[in-house]
């Protein structure tokens, strides 16, 4: 009898001591939550943004710590939409108990979540959303990536300097898209702008046809385009329909697989992105990392970057006020000109990120500044090389005034070659094996080339000719 109960206070002084080590460990971990897109189409932005917020976690980690504890993030799927972002901070709170979480990035995933984090007190704090409709989601709602009035006001901006006063929008059917193509039509219809079209596609559409087939019925001069990572595929098949018209488009569209997906489509493409020096030591540097980590440099560099000032921007607010929500929600209220590798971030009395965005273009397939895509020395020459199954112009810009157009037949039949655009309506005809030059007085503008398929107007090849000034 002695024995047993010597047996039983053995294991009952294990449970007491296994009990008490597990109850350690809990009290040395803080547990954070991430939200985002993990599968379905836009997979790829919630990859890079977490493994972006890893990173910083793991350094933060090796460095001790927040107040000693380590850093646990619980990853939870928002796969783009409300209905997830709604379960998703259901389980980081109910089950997961965390007090903040990092997240989420489709704006229909913040949108979702929001009213669950207000009522419980949660801080949800964004890397990546961007609907203005945020900026009134409640006290605990913040975000460091800025609104989309900014990104839209300043494509409008260049559209109108561009000349461009009759634009057609195309956007998916999506809290961030749709609130991308309001703020562009605010400011540029205040500008003076109007808007020939609007067509929407579902968030997980594969085949815009139909919509950009109605665009290019319209007089519209440009197109604005504001998709999520199906960019390349509406650029693609809008070239593909001989829609010649210059592209502005949203900050998505800024990646290598939206280039590699357009095939070629996407180059001249105007778009705006946060303001991010990917040339800056720091950037550089957590590219290393990444590199390191991930075998593979990030898609989406400034969403990734931003992800990872993020963490750390949560770490200082956690080492400062702990996991007292009323304390960290006044924590963030007080970010101001925190040096991010993604830009400097100061939190606005909203909760918004104040942060600027600038222009980029796809020049020579890659991303780059507007401001530093090199200077053009523009001829009045151009030359259209056409056969029966082939048509090709060059260049695809040149200075208004008398403009030489030679057209080189390489076919052993005749080819017919038109141009269209403001009030201009010419066509050609040029013998098998032979070159001919045609001098035309062309205004600043869009002109559309073709191949008239041996009939006038009976377009099939096209391509684009920018007139400026």
């Amino acid at each position: 009898m002695k024995k047993i109960i010597a047996l039983f206070c053995m294991i009952l002084l294990v449970m007491i001591t296994g009990c008490g080590k597990q109850q350690t460990e809990v009290n040395n971990i803080i547990k954070v939550g991430y939200i985002g897109p993990l599968t379905g189409d836009n997979a790829v932005l919630g990859e890079v943004t977490l493994n972006g917020i890893t990173i910083a976690i793991d350094e933060i980690n090796a460095a001790g710590g927040i107040n000693g504890k380590q850093v646990e993030v619980i990853a939870e799927d928002g796969a783009c939409n409300a209905k997830s972002g709604v379960l998703a901070i259901q389980k980081l709170i109910n089950q997961d108990k965390v007090k903040i979480i990092m997240g989420a990035g489709c704006s229909s995933e913040t949108l979702g979540a929001a009213p669950i984090a207000e009522e419980n007190k949660i801080i949800l704090i964004s890397w990546g959303s961007s609907s203005p409709d945020i900026t009134k989601s409640g006290d605990y709602i913040f975000r460091t990536w800025p609104s989309d009035l900014a990104q839209g006001k300043i494509i409008a901006e260049k559209a109108i300097a561009d000349g461009k006063i009759n634009v057609a929008i195309i956007n998916a059917n999506s809290d961030y898209n749709l609130g991308l193509a309001k703020a562009f039509t605010e400011y540029f219809t205040a500008l003076g702008g109007k808007i020939a079209v609007q067509e929407i596609y579902e968030q997980d559409a594969k085949d815009f046809r139909t919509q950009l087939t109605k665009i290019k019925a319209t007089n519209a001069d440009a197109l604005f385009i504001a998709p999520y990572l199906e960019g390349g595929l509406v650029i693609k098949q809008a070239r593909e329909l001989g829609i010649t018209l210059p592209f502005y488009a949203t900050d998505l569209v800024g990646s290598e697989d939206i280039i590699k997906e357009a095939a070629g489509a996407a180059e001249g493409v105007i778009y705006a992105s946060g303001k991010f020096d990917e040339e800056s030591v720091s950037v550089q540097e957590y590219y290393k990392k990444y590199q390191a980590r991930f075998g593979k440099t990030p898609a989406y560099q400034a969403y990734s970057a931003n992800s990872y000032d993020t963490a750390y921007v949560v770490a200082g607010a956690l080492k400062e006020a702990g996991e007292d929500t009323e304390k960290l929600k006044a924590y963030f209220y007080n970010v101001k000109d925190y040096p991010g590798i993604a830009g400097t971030l100061t939190i606005d009395e909203n909760g918004d990120a104040l942060k600027e965005f600038q222009l980029m273009i796809i020049y020579n397939g890659a991303m780059i500044k507007l401001e530093d895509k090199p200077e053009q020395v523009l001829s009045r020459n151009v030359m259209v090389t056409q056969s029966d199954s082939s048509f090709e112009v060059t260049p695809t810009q040149v200075k208004s005034g008398s403009v030489k157009i030679s057209i080189k037949n390489t076919d052993s039949i005749r080819v017919v070659t038109g141009i269209i655009g403001n009030g201009i309506d010419e066509n050609y005809e040029t013998p098998a094996k032979s070159t001919e030059e045609h001098r035309i007085n062309l205004q600043p503008g869009t002109y559309e080339l073709y191949d008239g398929i041996g009939t006038r107007k009976a377009q099939g090849r096209t391509a684009n000719l920018e007139v400026l000034a």
